[in-house]
């Protein structure tokens, strides 16, 4: 994930512990309120997990205390392109400069919901 080998909560009260990646979601706040609210609760019984916290917490006030990044206006532009393209269901064939990109088709995919079996070969 990030480099950060952080030590195994406890889980606190006899529980199992938690996950580097359950903390980090209650810390970004994507799980659901009540949900959200239980790993609150076993959180406050594990010192481990709360020093998680806190070094996401610190790490969030250091990103938030760099200056913002800024895009080149060129590298902008090939990106909105990219992006209409994308939406527009096209792929670019070409790079800004003209060099043709090599395009692969795929195959089309087996339908939904059925196994993909190779054929039988033929009798001669």
């Amino acid at each position: 994930m990030t480099g950060y080998d952080a030590p195994p909560t406890t889980g606190g009260a006899g529980r199992p512990p938690l996950s580097l990646e359950l903390l980090a979601d209650l810390h970004a706040g994507v799980l659901d309120d009540r949900f959200a609210e239980e790993v609150r609760a076993q959180v406050a019984a594990d010192p481990q997990a709360q020093a998680t916290l806190a070094a996401l917490d610190a790490t969030t006030a250091q990103l938030g205390d760099l200056p913002p990044i800024t895009i080149p206006d060129d590298v902008a532009a090939r990106i909105d392109a990219a992006l209409r393209d994308e939406a527009a269901g096209r792929v670019a064939t070409h790079s800004p400069q003209g060099v043709p990109f090599p395009v692969t088709v795929a195959p089309p995919a087996a339908p939904t919901g059925h196994p993909t079996v190779p054929p039988l070969p033929m009798a001669p």
